[in-house]
């Protein structure tokens, strides 16, 4: 059976954990994963580049607890082992590492470690309400290079992050990331740009531009090898701006969607949760292609894919390309379709307890603008109303 989560979704979950920023949904989701055979070997492989960032602080854990985490520590580890991780009990360096990922599955499993671990909060203060649920203000996104190591761009300071032979990865002055330098064979890296975090933008070894939504992942290579077609693979939403190679095309795939684009700049949201993937031209020509189904598209077209392709005419650019100029923007939209907007942008859940008919929802606002802000915005005209758990970070709306 297909593990539920991509290893970046799992990754994104068990960083939060390890910097103590999780919600219960989030816990409880991870205390489920971690007793998976399928993700016990990646979780070991996660915490090598987190190690670092664990810590047992005082008055986190009580120590009779701890204590008795460690005390299962040889079952863990040789559930781990008998799956097919491959261990040098001689280094010290190695045995830190396995030491972390098992306190990390131990912390999470059962449910007297779950109420006993829950997010610390200053003694007499409650969870945030909505008031303080506010835009992301800085990029959270993460890059992992193919020795799985990973490197966080929030806290990487700017300059070479990165060497793999002739190919340098720098980090620039304004957060970009760049990539620069020929390679002989093909390699790969994974960034991954988690919910609640600003938008990334990239430039590929061939000068191509990737700007990367929140909840969205993109793996590509360091270096696009002479003479062979260029191919990337996302999830989520980005947005291109593909140098010209007739000698190279150039690809962008998605669960069975293949998007030829012949040096052009368009949009594409492919979201898992969403009725259809959506590539929208602004310049150039692509072609998308799923199945049997396939579409050329002109600038200002859309094609909407899900078991075929299907042709949008009559697209609202502005819509569509809102979240890249810093922009909330919704005409006449499904509410469903914009909480899961707010979902990705906001790290929250969002729920709807009752039918709303017919209502459309219309949005117009900063990107900047604070989650209660956007929901009086599109809520009190419809005459809705919405009831918010700060502890679950969930938002139910109520007609």
């Amino acid at each position: 059976m297909e593990p539920r989560y991509t290893p970046e979704e799992f990754a994104i979950l068990l960083q939060r954990f390890i910097e103590n920023r999780y919600s219960r949904e989030d816990l409880l989701l991870l205390t489920e994963l971690i007793d998976e055979p399928a993700y016990h070997g990646l979780a070991m492989e996660l915490m090598e580049g987190t190690l670092h960032k664990i810590k047992v602080e005082e008055g986190e854990i009580a120590p009779d607890v701890l204590e008795r985490l460690r005390s299962k520590l040889p079952q863990i580890l040789g559930g781990a082992q008998s799956k097919g991780a491959s261990f040098r009990k001689s280094s010290s360096l190695f045995r830190r590492i396995r030491w972390a990922a098992a306190a990390a599955i131990l912390l999470v499993a059962g449910t007297a470690a779950y109420f006993l671990l829950q997010p610390k909060q200053p003694a007499g203060t409650t969870a945030a309400p909505i008031a303080a649920v506010k835009a992301p203000e800085k990029n959270r996104a993460m890059i992992t290079l193919e020795n799985g190591k990973t490197i966080y761009l929030d806290s990487a300071n700017n300059g070479q992050l990165a060497a793999m032979g002739a190919v340098k990865l720098v980090k620039l002055a304004n957060g970009q990331i760049r990539y620069s330098g020929e390679a002989a064979a093909i390699a790969y890296h994974t960034l991954t740009n988690p919910r609640g975090s600003q938008p990334i933008n990239m430039t590929l070894s061939d000068g191509s531009r990737v700007w990367l939504n929140a909840a969205s992942s993109i793996t590509y290579p360091i270096a696009f090898v002479a003479g062979q077609t260029r191919k990337v693979n996302m999830t989520g939403e980005a947005y291109f701006e593909v140098a010209h190679d007739a000698a190279r095309p150039f690809y962008v795939l998605h669960n069975g969607m293949d998007i030829k684009v012949l040096g052009t700049h368009f949009n594409v949201n492919a979201y898992d949760n969403e009725a259809a993937y959506k590539v929208t031209l602004l310049e150039g020509a692509v072609e998308v292609q799923k199945l049997s189904g396939r579409l050329r598209l002109k600038p200002g077209q859309q094609a909407q894919v899900n078991q075929t392709v299907t042709l949008e005419t009559s697209v609202d650019l502005e819509q569509v390309m809102a979240w890249k100029n810093g922009a909330t923007y919704f005409t006449n939209a499904d509410l469903g379709v914009v909480l899961r907007e707010l979902e990705r942008w906001y790290d929250i859940h969002a729920e709807v307890k009752g039918s709303l008919g017919n209502k459309r929802f219309y949005l117009d606002a900063p990107r900047s603008a604070s989650l209660q802000d956007v929901l009086k915005s599109i809520l009190e005209d419809n005459q809705l109303r919405y009831t918010y758990d700060a502890t679950k970070r969930t938002l139910t709306v109520h007609p």
